[in-house]
């Protein structure tokens, strides 16, 4: 429940953008500011976040930095953050309407530890490699991908943190 607590504090914080080159209003309440920026960043097609701030929640303060790249409606991001002595990192990809994340957090509460991946079936030099690192196909996802104008079917394939290891 304090991951959940956390993530729900940090990712809007990584929504707020701004500059400080911003010529906006400074009395904007802070959804117009979060609606102005986000208008801003949809007019330029791609962007690049920087991100340095402090929240407190709870009574304990949340420390975030990062940065990332996105177009359109994809990207990475990538931030540090601390919260009352709880440090860790979070790395997240966006494709479309897919929001993937990853933290060392968020495996060790995860009870089986499982790792996955989505690999769009007609690659399959991309699924020689996941099972080179030990994934195994669990399933195929019909139509589950939008990729370069066409529907795509996806094989979906993970990792047990008790697999065995990778040699």
């Amino acid at each position: 429940m304090r991951i959940a607590l956390l993530l729900l504090a940090v990712l809007p914080l990584a929504a707020c953008g701004g500059s400080k080159k911003s010529t906006s209003q400074t009395n904007l309440s802070p959804s117009a500011a979060v609606r102005e920026a986000a208008t801003k960043t949809a007019a330029k097609g791609s962007e690049h976040i920087g991100l340095n701030g402090t929240a407190v929640l709870s009574g304990q303060q949340v420390t975030v930095t990062g940065n990332g790249d996105f177009k359109g409606h994809e990207g990475t991001l990538h931030l540090d953050f601390n919260a009352g002595g709880l440090a860790g990192t979070i790395d997240a990809v966006v494709e479309g309407t897919k929001l993937y994340m990853r933290s060392p957090l968020l495996l060790s509460s995860l009870k089986s530890g499982k790792t996955w991946l989505e690999i769009d079936i007609a690659n399959p030099a991309s699924e020689r490699v996941a099972e080179r690192y030990g994934y195994r196909l669990e399933g195929v996802r019909r139509s589950a991908h939008f990729k370069e104008g066409r529907r795509a079917d996806v094989g979906v394939w993970s990792r047990l943190r008790d697999d065995p290891p990778v040699p």
